[in-house]
C-alpha cells in the first residue's frame, strides 16, 4: 500500500509539485519499496521518482526559498536528503 506523506507546488511554477511517498512493500520482496520523492511537472497528473527506494519514511518535504530546484526531504530515521530536479 502507498499514500503520499507531502505535498509541495513550486512557487514560481505552479505546474510543479513534490510528492513524498511511503510504500510498505511485500516482506517477501523489500527490494519493491518504491517509498521516496517524486515530482511533476503537468500540475500533478503524472509523477517520476527523483529518489526511490529511500531508506525511512519521509516526514517532511522543503524547498530552497532562493532555488525552488532544491528540494529537502527530512526522514524519520536516516537525516536530510537533497535533491535537485532536472
Amino acid at each position: 500500500s502507498s499514500r503520499i506523506i507531502g505535498l509541495l507546488m513550486d512557487p514560481q511554477d505552479p505546474a510543479i509539485f513534490y510528492a513524498a511517498v511511503e510504500q510498505h512493500p511485500d516482506p517477501a520482496h523489500p527490494e519493491d519499496d518504491r517509498s521516496g520523492v517524486y515530482w511533476s511537472r503537468d500540475g500533478g497528473r503524472t509523477f517520476t521518482a527523483l529518489r526511490d527506494g529511500l531508506p525511512g519514511r519521509v516526514l517532511e518535504l522543503l524547498l530552497d526559498p532562493k532555488n525552488p530546484r532544491k528540494l529537502y526531504a527530512a526522514t524519520e530515521e536516516n537525516g536530510v536528503y537533497t535533491f535537485t530536479r532536472p
